[in-house]
């Protein structure tokens, strides 16, 4: 057997050091894209009939959201600790604006006590707060910001989880046929 010359062995040394650290780069990489763009971990709930959703109004009367045939609704379910959905309101605004006669709109919270909440970021369309985790749960929310689009019919035919940037904007801007202003600054960069 003949001996294979240093630079040889050197050579093959490099090229598995070279193809292991391609790997790690790529798996670093779709790392950072989950992280840019999460996943949200939400079981999607496309195809599935929407279900009543029952909390207070922002002065604390009860209310249902319930889904009819005059037309399809969109649901924003947020919450008020959410950096993303504070980030997100310049452009839930223009969604609900935009949507007037074309959708009701309504944006839906866990949190109750929303009065001052709802004043201080000008928000002029129905909030229901106060829903329990378990109606969360039976309706699918899962980490907010979470939009959803529900037909006249009662289906859901439309989700997007997270905040309106990215692709997620585009497709949302497509779907609507609208253009979103973006994000505001971050928080406590102001």
């Amino acid at each position: 057997m003949k001996k294979q010359p240093f630079s040889v062995a050197l050579s093959w040394t490099l090229l598995v050091l070279l193809s292991t650290s391609v790997g790690i780069n790529a798996l670093q990489a779709r790392r950072i894209r989950k992280f840019i763009e999460p996943s949200s971990g939400a079981v999607s709930r496309v195809g599935q009939p929407a279900i009543p959703i029952t909390g207070a109004d922002v002065n604390g009367r009860p209310r249902t959201f319930t889904f009819d045939a005059k037309m399809p609704s969109v649901i924003y379910f947020f919450s008020k600790q959410c950096k993303w959905c504070e980030q997100n309101w310049a452009n839930v605004r223009a969604l609900a604006a935009s949507s007037r006669g074309r959708f009701r709109f309504v944006a839906v919270a866990e949190d109750s006590d929303l009065a001052a909440f709802v004043k201080d970021r000008r928000l002029e369309f129905d909030v229901i707060g106060g829903i329990t985790q378990a109606a969360r749960k039976a309706f699918g929310f899962g980490p907010t910001p979470h939009t959803m689009v529900v037909s006249s019919q009662g289906q859901i035919t439309n989700e997007w989880t997270g905040a309106f940037n990215g692709r997620r904007q585009r497709l949302i801007e497509s779907f609507f046929d609208i253009s979103l202003p973006g994000l505001d600054t971050p928080i406590g960069t102001r």
